[in-house]
Order: C-alpha cells, then structure tokens, then sequence
C-alpha cells in the first residue's frame, strides 16, 4: 500500500529533479579511430620484424656496432612494440603485452638453433622495453590535452 500523495502548498520553493540525458557513447575521433584499427597490423608487422631479425644468424666476427648496442636495440625495439599496443588500448591489452613477454622468451629459446646464443640479459632488455613502452603511452594518454568534442 503506497502513502497517498499530498500537494505542494502554492508558494512552496519548487524542487526540480535534475534532468540527465541517457548516456550516449561519445563518436570517436578520426585520429582515435585510425589508431584503434591500425595497432593490430602496427604490431603484427613490429613483432615479425623483431623476430626475424632475433633469429636471422649472425655474421661471424665481433659483430661491432651491432655488438655493443645490442642491449639497447632490444630495449627500443620490445619498446616500440609496446607502445603499438598501449597506446590503442585495445580490450585485454595487459594480457597482449603478457603475451610479448612470453614470445620474447620464446625467441630467446629458439636462439640457439640459428647459431645464435641466449641471454637472460637480451629477456631482461626486452621485458623493460615492454614495461618502457606501456609507461611511455600510458604517460602519453594521462598528459595529453582532452579532445575536443565536435559540436552536437
């Protein structure tokens, strides 16, 4: 049983409800949506690049530059590979870069079938890459000015 309803005397103040639109999922931008629908074939296209180039045999010698550099070119390349992804925040992005990590360690492993070594240090590279990488883009997305929104 519902208590009856009394009514308002005249030059009672009127209380208005605050009125709220239905939530409408704002349209993306033209530059959010060219990113979030070219991170896949970005990441694709990185991440085979990487591996071939972990598993490419290399030439006999010192190796020179490529030698000395060698921690760092994991470092940017496992970066760049991160980022890709970050930065379109695709769903279930965390278990993507989870899933880099593993195919790190698994070219890692693969190494020494091409006549290539494997270090724990080249993992330890790429896994800071990664971690690199998603800090950058997520810095990247938590200091870049809002977007403006086109006009209803």
């Amino acid at each position: 049983m519902t208590a009856p309803h009394r009514a308002q005397p005249m030059n009672a103040p009127h209380r208005a409800q605050p009125m709220t639109a239905p939530h409408r999922a704002q349209p993306m931008t033209a530059p959010k949506r060219r990113l979030s629908r070219s991170w896949l074939p970005l990441t694709v296209v990185l991440l085979a690049a990487i591996t071939a180039l972990s598993l490419a045999p290399l030439p006999q010698g010192d190796g020179g530059v490529v030698a000395r550099t060698d921690k760092l070119q994991h470092l940017i390349a496992y970066g760049a590979l991160a980022m890709s992804v970050a930065l379109a925040r695709p769903r279930g992005w965390l278990a993507v870069l989870a899933g880099l990590a593993a195919w790190s360690g698994a070219i890692e492993l693969l190494q020494p079938l091409v006549n290539r070594s494997a270090h724990l240090s080249d993992f330890a590279a790429n896994i800071l890459g990664l971690l690199l990488g998603a800090a950058a883009a997520a810095a990247l997305h938590r200091f870049s000015p809002p977007r403006a929104r086109p006009p209803n």
